[in-house]
């Protein structure tokens, strides 16, 4: 390759990364990997399992082994390589509903309106869907069950990695806020027996957090309340941790949001945000993308944004904190650790 055709070349298989994300897409809606999950399988297998028509499934097969999520050997039969495993449902690391939300039908047609965001600086999903993220899954349970499903796959990453790197045995209670359906604080109760938890998010998330911590017998050791972060948090945590909060939130509602667990923290309380964090200055590498990305996600579903070091600096001191450390994890997650200036 002379070096003239390089970066032709380099462009056109960044363009053509359309086509295979539509193809993982069609993999793990269709639940491909779980019908490869005993052995290899031919297009005619999966497409009887699958309802799919034999020929034009294996175009798709071929562009996932392309991709590298699957092998084809010489008799046309697929199998699943590690990265192919991911989109099983059936494993603890699964991406299978992670895939099928960020590729799915409502982020796709939000990303369609990334000019009018860029345009505008406003979330491109409200002007379409006629309604913000947050109400718009309030009244759609299917959505709100998918992003709930989502959020668990990949926090899980996250959570193993900040768990493992940050000292959180010290704190003896935690408050979690906006803590979802309750996955990290059924991970820190379970990684560190001697502590208590309180969780607070809104009443029809609080529901499913009190089930899950139910389920996990770990309800005389947290306390889940219902109610609007933004408004109040509960008062007496040693910790106070946003796990993949901020970053739904333009400045001056994560500022907001930041504020209102000032006024509930103690003097000698911990502020925790858990975040991936942008560079300074960007560089070429598959992490920097990721959280670029990420970046453009949240600036046209929910008008919130990805952050650098220096904004969180900026951001912890408009609401009343002063960042003192940021601890880097395996996964790319950071915790970003504030105390009450």
């Amino acid at each position: 390759m002379s070096c003239k055709s390089a970066p032709l070349t380099g462009l056109l298989q960044i363009v053509s990364g359309f086509g295979a994300a539509h193809a993982i897409y069609l993999a793990a809606e269709l639940g491909l990997a779980d019908s490869m999950r005993d052995g290899s399988k031919s297009s005619e297998e999966l497409a009887q399992a699958s309802g799919m028509h034999a020929p034009s499934l294996r175009r798709v097969l071929r562009a996932l082994a392309s991709a590298g999520l699957c092998t084809e050997d010489d008799q046309g039969r697929y199998s699943l390589t590690a990265v192919g495993e991911t989109l099983r449902s059936d494993v603890p690391d699964t991406l299978r509903a992670w895939v099928r939300f960020v590729l799915g039908e409502e982020c796709r047609i939000a990303w369609g309106g990334l000019i009018s965001s860029v345009r505008t600086g406003k979330a491109a999903f409200d002007n379409i869907f006629g309604a913000d993220v947050w109400t718009y899954r309030a009244q759609h349970p299917a959505s709100a069950r998918l992003f709930d499903d989502a959020m668990g796959n990949v926090s899980n990453v996250y959570y193993v990695a900040v768990l493992a790197t940050y000292p959180f045995s010290k704190f003896n209670k935690l408050v979690d806020v906006g803590g979802g359906n309750g996955s990290f604080m059924v991970a820190f109760l379970q990684a560190n027996p001697r502590t208590t938890g309180v969780l607070v998010d809104m009443p029809h998330v609080a529901e499913k957090a009190k089930q899950r911590v139910a389920a996990a017998a770990l309800t005389p050791r947290c306390i889940v309340v219902a109610g609007d972060a933004f408004l109040a948090v509960p008062e007496g945590g040693d910790a106070y941790v946003l796990c993949r909060v901020i970053h739904d939130w333009d400045d001056d509602l994560a500022v907001a949001l930041l504020a209102s667990c000032r006024r509930a923290m103690g003097k000698t309380a911990t502020l925790l945000v858990i975040e991936r964090m942008l560079p300074e200055p960007v560089r070429q590498a598959l992490a920097t993308q990721g959280v670029c990305i990420s970046d453009l996600q949240m600036m046209v579903m929910n008008g919130g944004r990805e952050r650098s070091h220096m904004e969180y600096r900026a951001l912890y001191a408009r609401a009343g904190f002063t960042l003192t450390d940021v601890v880097s994890t395996e996964s790319g997650i950071h915790v970003i650790e504030g105390a009450p200036a």
